[in-house]
């Protein structure tokens, strides 16, 4: 596999500079960022293999109803977009897919005690769901960021 430094090594000598006396790493590295960021975008909006991304099981105590970046329990911090949502009642390991619905209003949610969360709405970047009475163990099928930033 090609490494940064090599990329852009071959840059330089395709713009006819093999002794790196105008085109240095310096120089190259910012546009090599914005390519590699424009490949991550690609591959993400075509869900290319790499970006595929089973996350670990995240243990939701009882009570919670959102799961953002920033709560406890935490989303993966390289989720780009959810794919679908798994539950199981916890340590169980029996994944049951979750209904995704654009929103959660009041009506949907009810007040009866749940067991299982059923449906949950990606809204303001964190996962919604009803709150269980009890822990439930979520999983995430998921896009992730995969192409990280050069560095030389």
């Amino acid at each position: 596999m090609a490494t940064w430094t090599s990329i852009l090594g071959r840059s330089a000598a395709l713009l006819n500079d093999q002794e790196r006396a105008n085109y240095t790493d310096t120089v190259l590295l910012p546009y090599l960022n914005i390519a590699s960021s424009e490949l991550q975008e690609i591959f993400e909006l075509n869900n290319i293999a790499v970006t595929a991304e089973s996350s670990a099981t995240i243990a939701v105590p009882a009570g919670t109803s959102v799961i953002g970046f920033t709560t406890v329990p935490a989303l993966p911090t390289n989720l780009i977009e959810i794919q679908e949502l798994f539950e199981s009642q916890t340590g169980q390991e029996a994944w049951t897919p979750v209904t995704k619905r654009d929103y959660l209003t009041p009506s949907i949610l009810g007040t009866t005690p749940i067991n299982i969360f059923g449906i949950w709405a990606w809204m303001d970047q964190e996962i919604h769901v009803r709150a269980a009475v009890g822990a439930i163990d979520l999983r995430l099928d998921y896009i992730k960021s995969k192409i990280g930033r050069a560095h030389v």
